[in-house]
């Protein structure tokens, strides 16, 4: 099992400056980027998730539980669209989109993508 170590150099933070997290995942620079790639790690790097065991993966409580909640996202919140995840033993790693939807159409297209804004979709 791995354990953190405190003495080791701090990781430099990815998240750019004065850029508004908050806001649909619009790429300052781009036009098409929309996607978050987000890690979680547990505390310590504890292995919390799952374990090898007998050449099959037990899946703890807590990694049913990062994947409950995964699944759940686009249900809780409508300007969330879900792309890829895997959950390691000790982390897991997502990627989704926070969209804006034009609130006066009706179409299950918004749900993709803004009506009239072609966007490179990640699948």
């Amino acid at each position: 099992m791995y354990h953190h170590n405190p003495n080791q150099t701090p990781r430099k933070s990815l998240r750019l400056e004065k850029y508004d997290y908050s806001k649909a995942g619009l790429h300052p620079k781009s036009t098409s980027f929309r996607a978050y790639f987000i890690t979680i790690s547990t505390q310590n790097k504890l292995c919390l998730f799952w374990k090898i065991e007998n050449n099959k993966i037990d899946l703890f409580e807590y990694g049913k539980m990062v994947e409950k909640f995964w699944l759940e996202l686009e249900n809780k919140f409508d300007n969330v669209k879900l792309h890829k995840f895997v959950v390691m033993p000790n982390h897991f790693h997502w990627i989704l989109e926070i969209i804006e939807t034009n609130k006066n159409c009706d179409c299950k297209i918004c749900r993709d993508a803004p009506c009239g804004d072609p966007i490179m979709m990640l699948n």
